[in-house]
């Protein structure tokens, strides 16, 4: 008997148990929760920024969710340069408004 249809799972695969029932598979980044109340699963996106263990751990790192996965930015006035934040110096590069005045990083 197949009890898999498309809106099973969700955001992953379902399987057919040879008894009875089906089981689901998550994609990456999803993760399997119960429907409370009818017997049902579903793949959940999964908010990785929202962990305990900080995904985006550098200083001045900002993590942003995304489906299925994350990205880690950073603060304004820094750039991201090989997985780090660092911090970019307005007043070397030009980037300031301190024409007459002194600038200060």
């Amino acid at each position: 008997m197949n009890e898999c249809s498309p809106l099973l799972c969700g955001n992953g695969t379902c399987v057919n148990k040879i008894n009875h029932g089906y089981d689901c598979s998550c994609n990456p980044g999803f993760e399997l929760h119960q429907i409370l109340d009818e017997g049902l699963t579903e793949c959940l996106e999964i908010d990785e920024c929202s962990l305990p263990d900080n995904v985006c751990p550098g200083d001045n790192e900002v993590c942003e969710n995304t489906v299925g996965s994350f990205d880690c930015g950073c603060n304004h006035g820094y750039d991201r340069a090989l997985n780090m934040c660092n911090d970019v110096d307005e007043c070397g590069s030009g980037l300031d408004n301190c024409s007459f005045l002194t600038c200060v990083n």
